[in-house]
């Protein structure tokens, strides 16, 4: 997709979340498919979307989920392969300037557990 320049993508400084979660936590640092959407969105996706719904009488609450969809279908198949290369470099400096900045804060992740029983009759 020739519309995404890279001079006109932010450092990663600049994605870093800029407020932590309601219970104190440190907000997770995006990943190269958002950063990526993100810009997408920045370049007119969602205006696409919007256009879409307003023509189609679609409620205005699935111009969010159009656009994602958009930019997800444009990820999996229309960005090179160099494009994708920049995001997850600019995604793994973004995880790196997180780590340093919330040192002593380490990501839990959920165990999911599944409790199932069978009755033999």
């Amino acid at each position: 997709l020739n519309a995404i320049k890279i001079d006109d993508i932010p450092n990663a400084i600049k994605f870093l979340p800029k407020s932590e979660k309601k219970n104190g936590r440190a907000k997770r640092p995006p990943n190269s498919n958002i950063l990526c959407s993100n810009q997408l969105m920045n370049f007119g996706i969602r205006k696409i979307a919007e256009n879409i719904c307003e023509k189609y009488d679609y409620d205005k609450q699935r111009i969010l989920i159009l656009s994602r969809q958009f930019t997800g279908r444009i990820w999996k198949e229309i960005i090179s392969v160099e494009t994708k290369k920049y995001f997850e470099n600019l995604a793994k400096d973004i995880d790196n300037l997180h780590k340093e900045k919330y040192k002593l804060v380490k990501s839990r992740k959920k165990k999911l557990t599944v409790n199932f029983s069978v009755k033999i009759l």
